[in-house]
């Protein structure tokens, strides 16, 4: 039973249930709140019990605060980051209602009273407030895990407040996990606890299992039961090694690396599968997509494009179909963790916004990435196939395909699939063609890059009016990734936005 706003704000500490491995000091401060007076929720505070168990069992010393004040928070974050002082590993984990608000992400108390979007710094926890005691404390390893990203009641009327939480970067021998990627909203979850958390509690308890394995095993069942639609993911700058539980005390130095090796390998093959799966699912959606168009404009006619100069050489024409990846790209893949930060501005209005993209899981069939592109945010899965996904006002063409080898030099693909086109599917005559144009170097606020030059063409005939649009995208492999785009119209007067795009930062794990 949900509990009620009148519910009793409950301090616990909770001992060890074993020693914690010699030498290593483990302390850890865990927040359930449930008890809103504006839409309570579940399972907070259930998955806050569960979690303290699991910690105690792998030897935190933990305290555990359910329903708690605004006051109740900051003390116990004060008193949390005096334990750190004292050396060791520290975890903090919240479960409750959180939210973002200029970029800041802040953790909602039960006794929040928060009308108006100026009374949030004053109302609810600033996340960076329990990462700057971690930063201070200048202990060996923290760990921040956020089960906040439920939809929350407090942002609706506010102007600038978006869903779910804001990226943050984590300090130095940091790991900071989220139940799903920014700006997205995680599940409360039907069973008994949070789906996040059920997922973390199974991988927590498995012994031998490093700390970044446990989150990817995190990641892969979230991803499973939720069809993708909630894909959790880290920001880390960890440089020691962690388990929950460590190796069994019977077990080799050889025997454990085997055992090591082969999770890995099980964890490899079902992201693998889970990146597959969503690639297939969205040519599926695309395909359906296109016979959906090709059926509403069933009986239009298609006029012919003005005729073109032969070509003095043969037209290589690029295959949309799954490219087989060499074994050598796979050492050009991005890793988990990798981000890159994109300025984009309106070349009309000068007006400015940042996307952002963050690598959740990689295969050699695909990578996976949260992104910020676009009003749909979310996960998405790109691999070899050439597609064009208009995020509006952004276009963006397979941004990996560097990586996987399809920028080959005088590569073409005569007709684009297109997804999210409102313009083109409503035009019978209207279609997207690209090619590599070839080697060029780029400079962007993120630095010069040694790149790749593809073009992409929607192309317009409509009785005497034709209209040319070419977006041009740069893929430097230094970078991993696309590094600069632009959008212009060359032929034709439309008024249709125009704009630049440029990498303003990026980490590679």
């Amino acid at each position: 039973m949900v509990a009620t706003a009148a519910a009793q704000e409950r301090t616990l500490q909770v001992s060890p249930a074993k020693p914690a491995p010699p030498g290593e000091r483990r302390v850890a401060l865990v927040i359930g709140n449930s008890a809103y007076k504006s839409s309570p929720l579940k399972n907070p505070v259930r998955d806050a019990r569960a979690i303290s168990k699991a910690l105690a069992a792998s030897g935190f010393k933990v305290a555990l605060l359910e329903d708690a004040s605004l006051t109740a928070m900051r003390r116990a974050v004060r008193a949390f980051g005096d334990e750190l002082a004292a050396g060791g590993v520290g975890l903090f984990y919240y479960a409750g209602h959180g939210m973002q608000v200029r970029g800041r992400n802040y953790l909602i108390p039960v006794n929040a009273d928060i009308e108006r979007e100026d009374e949030v710094e004053d109302g609810a926890l600033d996340a960076n407030f329990v990462l700057a005691k971690m930063d201070t404390a200048k202990n060996a390893l923290n760990l921040m895990i956020l089960d906040a990203c439920r939809n929350n009641p407090f942002a609706r009327s506010f102007r600038s407040a978006t869903q779910g939480l804001a990226q943050m970067d984590a300090p130095s021998g940091t790991l900071v996990a989220f139940a799903t990627a920014p700006g997205s909203v995680a599940s409360d979850g039907e069973g008994d606890n949070g789906l996040y958390t059920k997922h973390l509690l199974a991988a927590m308890r498995r012994p031998g299992l490093p700390i970044e394995q446990v989150f990817k095993e995190v990641r892969i069942g979230v991803g499973r039961e939720t069809g993708d639609r909630q894909v959790p993911w880290e920001s880390s700058s960890l440089k020691g090694n962690f388990y929950f539980v460590a190796p069994g005390p019977g077990l080799s130095a050889e025997a454990h690396k085997r055992e090591l090796d082969n999770a890995l390998a099980q964890q490899q093959k079902k992201m693998e599968a889970m990146i597959r799966e969503l690639l297939a699912k969205q040519r599926a959606e695309l395909e359906a997509e296109m016979r959906k168009r090709d059926q509403a404009l069933a009986g239009k006619s298609r006029p012919a494009p003005k005729a073109k100069a032969p070509s003095k050489s043969p037209v290589q024409v690029a295959s949309l179909a799954p490219a087989p990846v060499a074994q050598a790209i796979s050492t050009r893949l991005p890793k988990i963790g990798d981000r890159w930060e994109y300025l984009y501005t309106d070349t009309f209005s000068r007006k400015t916004r940042r996307y952002q993209a963050h690598v959740v899981g990689v295969a050699v069939n695909g990578i996976l990435e949260s992104d910020t592109f676009g009003p749909k945010r979310g996960q998405r899965a790109h691999g070899a196939d050439a597609e064009l996904l208009i995020m509006h006002p952004v276009w963006v063409f397979s941004p990996y395909l560097q990586i996987f080898e399809a920028a080959k030099p005088g590569a073409r693909w005569a007709d684009v699939k297109s997804r999210n086109d409102g313009f083109c599917a409503r035009e019978p005559s209207c279609s997207y063609s690209a090619r590599v144009v070839g080697p060029e170097q780029v400079s962007t606020p993120a630095g010069t890059f040694d790149a790749v030059k593809v073009t992409v063409d929607l192309n317009l005939y409509r009785g005497g009016f034709q209209l040319t649009r070419r977006a041009t995208f740069w893929y430097a492999e230094s970078a991993k990734r696309m590094v600069k785009s632009t959008l212009r119209t060359l032929v034709g007067s439309t008024g249709m936005p125009e704009y630049d795009l440029e990498l303003v930062s990026y980490k590679l794990d």
